[in-house]
């Protein structure tokens, strides 16, 4: 899972979470260094969970950015956010399959998951136990 989130707070109880749930999380602070590990392990990220506000573009930019360059075949994108609807509605039009509002809660994240690999988006995920 790679996790696409500027606060740190944020991040580490996100990080914390999918560990919980035995997956291997690859995490970036800044869009750009998200793309270079897009790009770095794209066959190895299941799920990209992408936070809307960021320092260097927006997430929704991220996400045309990198559809339009055929770097999401095959990967679900959820948008974190703490936003209103017009901000993940505007997500959800430009390629996310689904969306988890901030401050986390461990169910939310699993029931997210659960709701990917029941869809079967996720054919090949790969739960590890290991974190990057």
């Amino acid at each position: 899972v790679l996790v696409v989130e500027d606060d740190l707070c944020c991040l580490m109880s996100l990080k914390l979470i999918l560990q919980y749930y035995g997956c291997r999380v690859l995490s970036a602070n800044v869009c750009s260094k998200a793309l270079a590990l897009l790009r770095k392990n794209q066959k190895e990220i299941d799920l990209i969970l992408l936070d809307i506000m960021m320092p260097d573009k927006s997430g929704i930019d991220f996400l045309i950015e990198t559809s339009s360059k055929g770097l999401l075949k095959g990967i679900p994108v959820v948008i974190q956010s703490a936003e209103g609807n017009e901000t993940i509605q505007k997500a959800l039009d430009n390629g996310a399959c689904g969306y988890v509002h901030k401050p986390y809660i461990k169910e939310e994240i699993s029931r997210v998951i659960t709701n990917l690999t029941k869809s079967d988006v996720f054919q090949h995920f790969n739960v590890a136990s290991m974190s990057a």
